[in-house]
């Protein structure tokens, strides 16, 4: 069965654009907020409570990473990808990686919410209370190490599908 060619064309955008957004949160959580929270205590804490109080920040990240991933199961099952031997092993590479950071960011999510949870229960006018701070950080450490993971896998799936069709 082929597919139409619009339909293969809109699968790839959407699978882009999902990828933009959620390969862009993560690099935010990165190389942002990990390293907010390195050595600065309050001022981490004080900021992932913004973060949890005012913005999407988990529900879009998971949004953008189910879309990209349905989007790239349906390019990979339309059967879109026309290369060598070599450029299919780097794709299927790609996609295994993609499916690992899909599967290891829903469970961050659970520890995302265990930490938002906590965080908005410590607030005391609009500041976290600084004698929880001993509960959150060792919350705060473990997400931040466990995206570490997350990203490491985005980074090789992006470098796996940016250059699986040179081969």
């Amino acid at each position: 069965m082929t597919v139409p060619p619009i339909v293969t064309a809109i699968l790839q955008l959407t699978h882009v654009f999902g990828a933009v957004i959620w390969i862009g949160f993560a690099l935010y959580q990165f190389l942002i907020v990990s390293r907010v929270n390195v050595g600065m205590q309050a001022a981490a804490i004080n900021y992932q409570l913004g973060i949890a109080k005012y913005t999407s920040f988990g529900q879009i990240m998971a949004a953008a990473s189910i879309v990209t991933t349905i989007a790239g199961l349906a390019l990979w099952g339309a059967g879109a990808h026309r290369q060598s031997q070599i450029g299919l092993a780097i794709l299927s590479l790609g996609s295994l990686t993609g499916l690992a950071a899909f599967g290891h960011g829903f469970g961050i999510n659970k520890r995302y919410k265990e930490f938002v949870a906590a965080v908005k229960g410590a607030e005391v006018n609009g500041q976290v209370d600084p004698a929880k701070y001993s509960v959150l950080t060792p919350l705060m450490q473990r997400l931040d190490r466990t995206s570490n993971i997350s990203m490491a896998l985005l980074v090789v799936t992006l470098i796996c599908m940016t250059i699986y069709d040179v081969f």
